[in-house]
C-alpha cells in the first residue's frame, strides 16, 4: 500500500500528516525541524504500519 506524507513547515515546527491511498488518516504529529530526523521518523512510522514486513523506499514528489 502506498502512503502520502504532507508537511506543513513553519519557522519553529513541522507538522507531518500521513494518509493512505484511500484518503484515510494514518497519523499526524509535530516533528523535528531537521529533514534527516523527519525522514527517519516517517520511515519508522510506516514500518510500524506495515508491521516491519516492508520498509519501502520513499519517493519525493514536489507538489508546490
Amino acid at each position: 500500500m502506498d502512503y502520502f506524507v504532507g508537511l506543513d513547515v513553519s519557522l519553529r515546527t513541522v507538522a507531518v500528516c500521513v494518509i493512505d491511498t484511500d484518503g484515510q488518516h494514518v497519523f499526524e504529529r509535530i516533528a523535528a525541524k531537521d529533514p534527516d530526523r523527519q525522514t527517519a521518523e516517517i520511515h519508522f512510522r510506516i514500518a510500524l504500519i506495515n508491521r516491519f514486513n516492508a520498509l519501502g523506499t520513499a519517493k519525493i514528489i514536489r507538489v508546490a
